[in-house]
Order: C-alpha cells, then sequence, then structure tokens
C-alpha cells in the first residue's frame, strides 16, 4: 500500500507492530528507553511491542509513560483548560504558539489523550531527525515531516505537498493536526503568526479560499511555563545576535534544547485550548487582496493565543524590573527572589555585556504580558 504522502506522513495502525518491532532492535533506543524508564529490561519493551496493534497502543504503552515518568514531574503543576471547546467528533488544525521544541506539541497530546480525545498528527522539522530509527520513531508517535533547507523550486513542491496533507488529513482522514505558529521558537516571548505558515495552508485549496480554511476547523492553542526551561540559551542566541549581528547554530544545539526542555524544571505550566475560529473567517471579507485575507485569519490566531495566554508571576516580576511599576498581588517576595537569583545566575553565565543581558531576558518573560495587555486582558 502506498500513496503520494508516504515520504512524509505518519505511519498507520497497520504498520505499527512491524514498525515497533523493528524499532525495538535498534541498541540505541533500547538505551534510551532503560534510561528514560528504569526498571524495565529490553525484554520488557519487546513483550510490550508484541501486543502493539494501534499507533493509539504505541503512544499508550510507551509515551505515555515517559511522559508520566520523565516530564509530569519536572512541573510544580501543570493544568489544562479549553477542552469543552472542542468536539471528539470533530477533526481540528491546532495553532500553537511555539516554546520548546518537544513539550508544546507532548503536552498537548498528553491532555488530548488522558482526557479521551484522538491525539492529533504532529509537524516537525526534518532537521531534527537525525538518524532513521529517530524519524521512524516519532513518524510512528503521529508525527509528519516538514522539509527544510531545500533550494526555492524543491521548496514550493515541498510545501505543496505539506499543504494537501495537512488538508487530507483533516478534511478527509478526520485526524487533527499540531504546528507551530511558526518555524522557530518564539526566542524573544512575542507570540506572532507566520504569514507564510497560512499561505502554505492555502496553498491546496481547490476552490474558494475562505472555505478551504474554514474546513480545517482552525483551534488557536496557548501554551506557557512559568520558567522557559531553555531561557538561558535563547538569552545567549539573542545576545550573540545583538552584538555580532547573526547567530550560527550548531548541529548538536536543537539536541541539547530538547534534552534541556525535557529535563529542566518549569515551575508551573499551563495549556489552553482556544474557541474553534471558523466562524471568524466567514466573517472576514474575502473580497480583497489574498495578502490581506490571509493576515486577516493571522490576526484571529494571535489574538486568541495571546489572550489565553496564562501570564505567571515571573512576568509580572520581569514587567517590574523593566518599568519600575509594580502590579500589587502579582508576585510575592520569595517569588521575586528566585527569579531574581536566575536572572544573576544566566548573567553569569553568559560573557558579555550583562546589562544587555538582562534586558533581553528580562524582555523574553515580559512580552506575553504586554501582549495579554494589548488584548484587553
Amino acid at each position: 500500500m502506498t500513496d503520494e504522502f508516504d515520504d512524509i506522513r505518519s505511519y498507520r495502525d497497520f504498520e505499527s507492530k512491524e514498525i515497533c518491532k523493528q524499532l525495538l532492535s535498534q541498541e540505541a533506543l533500547i538505551k534510551l528507553l532503560s534510561y528514560l524508564l528504569p526498571g524495565k529490561s529490553a525484554e520488557d519493551f519487546k513483550a510490550t511491542a508484541d501486543k502493539i496493534e494501534s499507533v493509539w497502543d504505541f503512544q499508550h504503552n510507551f509515551i505515555l509513560p515517559i511522559l508520566q515518568k520523565n516530564i509530569l514531574p519536572t512541573f510544580d503543576e501543570l493544568t489544562v483548560s479549553g477542552l469543552e471547546n472542542l468536539d471528539k467528533n470533530k477533526a481540528h488544525l491546532f495553532i500553537s504558539n511555539h516554546r520548546d521544541i518537544v513539550l508544546d506539541s507532548a503536552l498537548l497530546n498528553y491532555f488530548l489523550h488522558i482526557n479521551d480525545f484522538s491525539t492529533a498528527e504532529i509537524a516537525i522539522g526534518d532537521n531534527l531527525l537525525k538518524e532513521k530509527w529517530i524519524e521512524d520513531l516519532v513518524r510512528l508517535n503521529k508525527s509528519f515531516i516538514v522539509k527544510r533547507g531545500l533550494d526555492n523550486s524543491s521548496m514550493l513542491k515541498a510545501s505543496q505537498k505539506l499543504s494537501e496533507y495537512i488538508y487530507d488529513t483533516i478534511y478527509n482522514r478526520k485526524e487533527s493536526v499540531w504546528i507551530a505558529q511558526r518555524a522557530g521558537r518564539a526566542k524573544d516571548g512575542n507570540d506572532e503568526t507566520n504569514r507564510g505558515l497560512l499561505t502554505m495552508f492555502g496553498m491546496s485549496s481547490k476552490g474558494d479560499l475562505k472555505d478551504h480554511f474554514i474546513n480545517l476547523s482552525i483551534v488557536p492553542v496557548s501554551v506557557s511555563y512559568e520558567f522557559d526551561p531553555c531561557d538561558s540559551r535563547k538569552t545567549k542566541e539573542l545576545y550573540i545576535e545583538h552584538s555580532e549581528g547573526n547567530y550560527i547554530k550548531s548541529e548538536a544545539e536543537d539536541i541539547e534544547s530538547m534534552k534541556m526542555g525535557i529535563i529542566l524544571p518549569k515551575g508551573k505550566g499551563h495549556l489552553h485550548f482556544g474557541k474553534e475560529i471558523s466562524s471568524e473567517i466567514r466573517n472576514l471579507d474575502s473580497n480583497v487582496k489574498k495578502s490581506l485575507f490571509i493576515s486577516g485569519i493571522s490576526e484571529l490566531i494571535d489574538k486568541s493565543i495571546q489572550s489565553n495566554y496564562r501570564v505567571w508571576p515571573t512576568n509580572f516580576i520581569a514587567d517590574s524590573l523593566i518599568t519600575g511599576i509594580t502590579n500589587i498581588g502579582t508576585f510575592t517576595q520569595e517569588e521575586e527572589i528566585t527569579f531574581l537569583k536566575r536572572i544573576e545566575k544566566i548573567e553569569s553565565e553568559i560573557n558579555g555585556n550583562s546589562k544587555i543581558v538582562r534586558n533581553i531576558l528580562l524582555g523574553m518573560y515580559q512580552q506575553p504580558l504586554l501582549n495579554k495587555r494589548k488584548r484587553g486582558n
């Protein structure tokens, strides 16, 4: 059985048992699983694999325990809201802000799974898939591949195929999809949708563009962490960009950021599912230039994500340190001391102008609060 999307699609139920067995023949994966799930042996993993009959089985028996054992304990508290906005019998295009390479989509699927919703297919850049077994692992975990680093002609073809795949997955296969609102994480804390992403969604339209976007059933998702586990790395990158004009990322940095996002403490975390914006899209004027129509959809997404973003004491403390104005009751002295120690530690780790480093770091935490205020919240 083949289809036009074989090089990018997620694996299907009928492939799950065989792919799972192939994966567990990889010594590197066995070592990883033994680290993530201590007390389990290679024989235990293979015995579980023998029972796998579907992608749901794989996620429930492998991915869920890994999340529960390794990621959930790194939060002091983890909450969700907006599940009432979702229809269990309907597929959605979840578009979220992008804070962490792994966590954003992992937490979304975790909350969907434990609340008896079908999990979403996850967009993942091929730059993160360094080995074939890693690619097989994420595709079995309902990920599809976004190709990057192509020449202009190849990129156009890849974007067309990606657009068709996403539309087919949601409208025909009735499977939800998650994708970040921009290709890179919002290192400066400013959650804004890349209009090029929405243009890509529209490439598969065969008729009225408005109807096409309505059929995607877009649900904006806001994810926030009290402490960004990669704030030091993001600050360093922004500081070098500020000082030298650009930042050249090494091949190993994405992998290191993934590890930091998983293992480091996040404080409290929250994920909010916004309301589907199809009715608002229907009210947009489509008798305008395509770019203006796309901008209208982008604004709807940004408004939902920014309005529903849960702010923390860290956001208010950063705002207070920048403006000199304190909103009474938004943070305690103990919370301020804890955050100041974090700031000083990061300043000491980055070789440069400490004032600029501090301003970059504080700006990263202040920006979500500024966006929320802009939306009247």
